[in-house]
């Protein structure tokens, strides 16, 4: 994974005290950042809508708002929730400290501070961010990938399924017009010969078990094909099926 290490990160500073704006603005250009200031709460929140920074420096004792504050205002909007948070303050109590961290801080640097502490740190977390959008984007890519995966995996499996059930259909009609008259879809030879065989071997099992096999012929149907042609034979032989069959369900 490449980590984008080049300085043109955006930082957002803000302090009630102008001497640690500039001490802290004019050491930070110098490592490349671009820097931009607030004074207070609402100047921070302001500016953080129209830049976007990557990182924020904030100290806590401010008027009006303090860093608290301007946090948990922060991390309550979704479009400034994940930007990362370094409290710079002079209050030294574990306790602050640990409400920092509560409310969304991701460190904690004491005044008065050293600033070499102040580059290398924020140095790592802004290494850490650029991991984080990386890993994001990869996941979105990732999923993405998935995505078009699992739709065309699906498309695959509803052509399989449309292949099987064409297959199943051929087979079923292919087994079908093996057994059946093809004109009237009556059994044939080949089915009546296989029930016979079956009733016989039926019999065999249970000698008391009988079953009969009627004929049935059409008296001058020869008459009918050579006056009136094998078409009018045709339905002839459909419209005797028909009846052959209605008197079965009845």
């Amino acid at each position: 994974m490449n980590v984008n290490t080049n300085n043109t990160h955006k930082i957002l500073l803000v302090d009630d005290v102008t001497d640690n704006l500039r001490i802290l603005s004019k050491t930070l250009s110098k490592s490349g950042y671009k820097i931009h200031c607030a004074k207070n709460g609402m100047s921070a929140l302001k500016t953080v809508t129209m830049i976007a920074p990557d990182l924020i420096l904030l100290d806590i004792k401010m008027p009006i708002m303090n860093g608290y504050e301007v946090c948990q205002k922060l991390k309550k909007d979704l479009n400034t929730k994940d930007i990362p948070i370094i409290f710079l303050s002079a209050l030294d109590d574990i306790k602050d400290k640990v409400k920092a961290f509560e409310i969304g801080g991701v460190d904690y640097i004491t005044k008065p501070f050293q600033i070499e502490e102040v580059l290398v740190r924020v140095k790592n977390h802004l290494a850490l961010q650029s991991v984080k959008k990386e890993l994001s984007q990869l996941n979105e890519i990732l999923e993405q990938k998935v995505k078009e995966r699992t739709i065309q995996l699906e498309t695959i499996n509803k052509e399989l399924k449309r292949e099987i059930d064409v297959r199943k259909n051929i087979q079923q009609q292919l087994l079908h017009d093996s057994l059946h008259d093809n004109l009237t879809g009556l059994p044939n030879r080949n089915l009546l010969m296989e029930r016979i065989d079956f009733l016989l071997q039926h019999t065999k099992r249970k000698g008391d078990y009988l079953f009969a096999v009627l004929f049935i012929d059409l008296d001058r149907f020869k008459i009918v094909n050579d006056s009136l042609g094998h078409l009018v034979g045709d339905q002839l032989l459909i419209a005797i099926a028909k009846l052959s069959r209605q008197s079965q369900n009845r």
